[in-house]
């Protein structure tokens, strides 16, 4: 992560006021870092369902991939079985079979990890395995 991209790192540690007040100084939502990683997609990863309803509400898009890994939130939460903040980026019609760079979906993340909740979560919102 850049250690002065504020948004980000806000993202990563579910600091809605921090997201907030970068907000309320003109970044826009969906600034990645370097690496094309937004705030939503840190905060899917680390599981902040709070924020990432926080940072949806403010317009971030949930489809957005990362820059150089293509990864999405959803994929994210799926990796780390957070059904939760899952369940939310899918009632927000995220695509349940976008595909990353290297060619992964949310399905594949949640297998590789064992991430039961998530298998079926994805499987029932018609996720396809391949």
């Amino acid at each position: 992560m850049d250690p002065d991209d504020s948004i980000s790192e806000a993202g990563w540690n579910g600091d809605i006021p921090a997201i907030r007040r970068e907000l309320d100084r003109g970044a826009s939502v969906d600034q990645g870092n370097s690496g094309g990683w937004t705030a939503l997609l840190y905060a899917a990863y680390k599981g902040h369902l709070e924020t990432v309803c926080f940072l949806v509400m403010c317009g971030a898009k949930v489809d957005l991939s990362a820059q150089l890994d293509g990864s999405t939130p959803l994929a994210q939460a799926c990796q780390r079985n957070h059904a939760d903040v899952a369940l939310y980026l899918i009632q927000q019609n995220a695509n349940v079979n976008q595909r990353s760079t290297g060619d992964s979906t949310p399905l594949m993340e949640a297998m590789s990890t064992e991430s039961r909740d998530c298998i079926k979560l994805l499987l029932e919102h018609k996720a396809v395995e391949s």
